[in-house]
């Protein structure tokens, strides 16, 4: 059963139902003809019945059928639908007209058994298959079996002569997502050029489908029980896109009517036929449901009087096979789609509307005359415009479905809602907008049949095929309503363009401008192609062309009424500046990348979005001044990762720089990859006790923080590029306050690499100078505080005898030789200013002479030969790590021998490299650390002026040595030649009584200390300030200022010399 009503209201049921929320009005339930299985048909008692609804009061409708065994003609034979022996039919070939009669020649394969008795006067029924769609109804006049192949010559026959009693009916859903549909959708032949069949959705047409599902499920709702109304409520429509359709040509070659927009249909049919005493009824019916975004424009001068159908689209839909107790009967559906357009234009309009529109119309055959009937229901809003002249158009899309009975003849329907819209500037109101619908039905033969002969005569045979009386055609609906007009009294604005037609080269300029009447409200504008900048005080407006040549339109439209617009054609000729384009390729997708594009004349450009959604992005920059641009690409963070940019096969980098340059036929292109390359950090912090924990915060991109805890070196791993903060705060330990020195408080950390930075400790442990006392009262090291000139009252513990050589490490420790005890002691750095006891000590294989630290905290030892050995001595290193433990053992020895013997004072300068002085030698050894000290160069230094017994490097990097003839002297490191005497840069002496330099040592200043024992006048320390050093040359050693005295009764015979904090 099919009940239709008012609004567009089509329900299709198949059980006893109770409808609700039905809106007031006059519905018809039509009941189709139903066979079972078995081959029993039941018949309708009433094919159709009207039952009026009201707001408050509902109707019962009672459906009587009644039983009416199929009866077939003698003699009929049909096989049924999907059997074996239909495959056997070999393709059909074209029909032919013998006489009256349209008659085909059936080729069989084999015999098939259920053919085996077929003779001349028989009936046959064939099904539809893959290779025959149209099936087969007819009467035989040959039987041949030659050859061991059937072969049946018959003519087409009347369906009411073969079924003499019974009936049958058919349903049908243009489901756009089942499988034979999509395929036909596929190959479906599109007759209009610009439009096309959707395989896919697209967002616009996403949108229609879901508002055609939501109202086939509000009415899906109000069926109860639910079962008894068709399951498949969402069908899915079939869409389709319109891209500048010219439907209606006009005087030029480019006038016309065009459409465009998108549109989607959910279409179903249903019919019915029955046999009985009374003769042969039927009933036919097609619904469209359909929602679209269309729009109808306009050129030129258009004079179409009648309105005229325009196809679109032809669908064939795959054959429906009806099986009447086994007897075949074959339905082949077509859908299409057509445009209705007419009217009569003299310049330009635009409709534009969004439409939902349900239309149902039907006929019903009583075997004496035919009944149409319909059902409408549309929603629309719209917007409309013109301009110079009134224009009065009629346009709309909509279905037709054919179905063909043996695909030879049928009913049609044709179902098309329309607008039309009206407008004449002499009239009040001066446009209105109509709402139309046109249905007709009719019947009608198909001219895809195999036939060779004229389709009137396939016409004639088809309405004796299908036992109907008389032909027909229907125009079953044709109404309109004024859906809306323009307020009273208005005036239309009418909007022109100066001039109408220009052209400009590509990537230039040109100014258009407007004219206005009835409005003082001005216009927008816009360009189809291209840039346009309006200036609303004189109504003009300046197009900048895109680099493409080609027609573009410029369009103004009037603020006040947006429907009146005027246009102007720009031609663009080839011309401008080539493109540049910037390639990006390697960041995660939807990040932006880090780009600068600058150029000419302050040009300036960063990114704000993606490029794309890949992670590669693609800029192109169109009608450039001409001239040099530059593209600089630095670190991105996507997510929790930094990249990198890398031009090519280079190594990725903090920032990437490339330049290009635009000008005429030139198109620069640019590409910069990223990469996610990690990087690396060293943190390297000395100069904290042994048990104090630094607090080193370490801070970079993408909110990074970590904090180092540890002394000595900690790598951290797996970094972002880009600018780390370095901070380190003071710490309190054993009263004294230990304040860090950064090499860097920022630092930028490349991709790929290892990057450095060093925190320094220094203690206010106390500062000032520390003088190795070597003989005379039990104070064997003296400490004089920074200026001072008489010592502290502090005491180094631990028996110390005779201590030639003091040193401080990183960590602050004071470390004193005792050459009498053979062995090396550790102070506490934050315990000094107390008296200590040794922190540690470890015994040595000789006496010691000399002491140094190098940058990693490594004890370089000077030694003399064993008592009576008769050897050379050595200098021994002994490792970092090891050294507070209980046998700290050395790495590596070097042995003096031959001309050296015993090593008497210890340097190392910047690189590394350990310089050496010997005793009774005017030589200094250098040992070089980029050999792993096997390589020893000597260099003459003192020239007369004594042996070397002291060494220490200043703050600019010079040896300064002290010799046995009382002497002090710098150096160039870089300017000493092997084996020849250097000349000294500046040269201290004249110290009365003789004596020799015991020590060196430098304070953060830069100023000079030189200790002095073995003089027959006058032992003691003397200081020279940087800026007398300063003047080099001769000086004199009485120049300096702050000497320590040497009459005192706590200083005797001063060696060795160590200053903190050190320089």
């Amino acid at each position: 059963m099919v009940v239709v009503g008012p609004d567009g209201y089509t329900q299709p049921l198949v059980a006893s139902a109770r409808l609700s929320g039905l809106a007031p009005g006059v519905y018809t339930v039509r009941a189709l003809a139903v066979n079972l299985p078995g081959g029993d048909s039941y018949l309708p008692e009433q094919a159709a019945q009207d039952v009026a609804v009201s707001s408050n009061r509902g109707a019962g409708v009672r459906v009587a059928y009644a039983a009416a065994p199929l009866r077939l003609a003698p003699g009929t034979v049909g096989l049924p639908p999907r059997s074996a022996a239909a495959e056997t039919l070999r393709p059909m070939e074209p029909a032919g007209l013998v006489g009256d009669k349209v008659v085909q020649t059936l080729r069989f394969d084999g015999v098939p058994a259920a053919l085996a008795g077929l003779k001349p006067g028989s009936y046959l029924g064939l099904p539809s298959t893959a290779g025959n769609p149209y099936g087969f109804l007819g009467q035989v006049e040959e039987v041949s079996t030659a050859g061991g192949d059937l072969t049946v010559t018959a003519h087409l026959a009347p369906l009411p002569e073969v079924i003499q009693q019974g009936g049958f009916s058919f349903y049908q859903e243009v489901d756009g997502e089942d499988p034979e549909v999509r395929a036909q959708l596929a190959g479906a032949e599109v007759l209009l050029p610009g439009a096309r069949v959707l395989t896919a959705p697209t967002p616009q047409t996403e949108e229609l489908k879901r508002q055609l599902f939501a109202e086939a499920k509000a009415q899906a709702q109000q069926v109860y029980p639910a079962s008894a109304a068709r399951p498949n409520v969402e069908f899915a429509p079939v869409c389709l896109e319109i891209k500048r359709a010219k439907i209606l040509p006009g005087d030029g070659p480019d006038d016309g009517i065009f459409m465009e927009g998108s549109t989607c249909l959910r279409i179903s049919f249903d019919g019915s036929i029955w046999i009985s005493a009374k003769g042969i009824e039927a009933s036919f019916s097609a619904t469209a449901r359909q929602t679209g975004k269309l729009k109808v424009f306009g050129k030129g001068r258009i004079y179409q009087q009648i309105t005229a159908t325009v196809p679109l689209m032809v669908l064939p839909l795959p054959p429906i096979n009806i099986s009447v107790a086994g007897f075949p009967v074959v339905i082949n559906p077509t859908v299409s789609v057509r445009f209705v357009v007419g009217g009569s234009i003299t310049s330009e309009f635009y409709v534009k509307a969004e439409e939902s529109v349900s239309l149902t119309a039907g006929v019903s055959f009583d075997g004496k005359n035919w009944n149409p009937f319909s059902s409408e229901h549309h929603s629309i809003s719209f917007d409309s415009g013109g301009s110079m002249q009134g224009f009065s158009v009629l346009a709309g899309v909509g279905p037709q479905v054919n179905f063909y009975f043996y695909g030879v003849y049928g009913p049609d329907f044709a179902l098309v809602p329309y607008l039309e819209f009206d407008a004449n500037f002499t009239r009040d109101p001066w446009w209105q907008l109509y709402l139309g619908f046109k249905a007709f039905m009719g019947l009608n033969a198909n001219i895809s049949y195999g036939f060779s002969g004229p389709k009137e005569v396939l016409q004639s045979v088809g309405l004796f095929f299908l036992g109907m009386l008389s032909d027909f055609k229907y125009e079953v609906l044709n109404m309109k309503f004024l859906i809306a007009q323009a307020p009273p009294s208005q005036r239309p604005v009418i909007v022109r363009i100066s001039p109408e037609q220009t052209s400009v080269p590509a990537c230039g300029r040109t100014v258009l401008r407007a004219s206005i009447q009835n409005s003082l409200k001005g216009v927008t504008w816009a360009a189809s192609g291209g840039a346009v900048s309006g200036d609303d005080v004189m109504n003009s407006a300046t197009y900048f062309a895109p680099p493409t040549p080609g027609t573009y339109t410029v369009t103004a439209t009037s603020a006040e009424q947006p429907g009146q617009q005027a246009s102007a054609q720009v031609t663009v000729t080839p011309g401008g500046s080539g493109p540049l384009t910037v390639v990006v390729t390697g960041l995660p997708a939807g990040t932006v990348p880090g780009l600068r594009l600058t150029g000419p004349n302050g040009f300036f450009f960063a990114p704000k979005t993606s490029g794309s959604s890949s992670g590669e992005g693609v800029y192109r920059f169109e009608c450039l001044p001409e001239g040099a641009y530059t593209l600089t690409a630095g670190l991105t963070p996507a997510g929790d990762a930094v990249y990198s940019p890398n031009q090519g096969s280079d190594r990725p980098a903090l920032q990437v720089v490339q330049s290009a340059s635009v000008g005429p036929g030139q198109t620069p292109r640019l590409q910069v990859n990223y990469n996610n390359v990690r990087a690396s950090l060293r943190v390297v912090v000395s100069g904290l006790p042994d048990g104090v924990r630094p607090a080193v915060a370490v801070s970079g991109p993408l909110g990074y923080t970590h904090t180092v805890s540890a002394g000595g070196e900690t790598l951290l791993q797996l970094l972002n590029p880009g600018t780390y903060k370095i901070g380190a705060a003071s710490l309190e330990h054993g009263g004294y306050t230990y304040t860090p020195a950064l090499s860097q408080a920022e630092v930028v950390l490349p991709p790929g690499e290892t990057t450095t930075v060093t925190v320094s400790y220094s203690s206010n442990s106390p500062r000032g100078l520390w003088v190795a006392n070597q003989m005379g009262s039990n104070r064997h090291v003296l400490f004089y505080p920074a200026g001072g000139t008489a010592p502290a009252e502090t005491t180094l513990g631990g028996g110390l005898t005779y201590t030639p050589a003091l040193a401080f490490d990183p960590q602050g420790r004071l470390w004193v030789a005792d050459a009498f005890s053979g062995k090396v002691l550790a102070y506490p750095a934050d315990r000094l200013k107390q008296s200590p006891d040794p922190l540690h000590s470890f015994a040595l294989p000789s006496s010691p002479q000399a002491l140094a630290f190098d940058a990693q905290g490594n004890l370089w030892v000077a030694l003399q030969a064993p008592y009576g050995s008769g050897g050379g001595g050595q200098v021994l290193r002994y490792p970092a790590a090891g050294l507070l433990g209980a046998a700290p053992t050395p790495d590596l020895t070097l042995n003096a021998d031959g001309a050296y013997r015993t090593p008497v004072s210890l340097a190392l300068d910047g690189e590394g490299n350990l310089w050496v002085a010997y005793n009774g030698s005017a030589q200094v050894v250098r040992y070089a650390a980029a050999g792993g000290y096997g390589s020893a160069t000597a260099y003459p230094l003192a020239q007369g002026r004594g042996n070397l017994s002291a060494l220490a490097f200043g703050p600019t990097g010079r040896l300064w040595v002290g010799t046995t003839g009382a002497s002090v002297l710098e150096y160039d490191p870089a300017a000493l030649v092997e084996g020849q005497d250097a000349t000294p840069l500046t040269h201290v002496h004249g110290f009365n009584g003789g004596g020799s330099i015991g020590g060196l040592a430098f304070d953060p200043e830069g100023n000079l200390y030189a200790s002095v024992y073995g003089s027959s006048f006058m032992n003691g320390v003397f200081r020279w300030s940087a800026a007398h050093l300063a003047r080099k040359g001769d000086l004199s050693p009485y120049e300096g200022v702050g000497n320590i005295p040497t009459y005192t009764k706590d200083i005797t015979n001063p060696v060795g010399l160590a200053y903190w904090p050190p320089r």
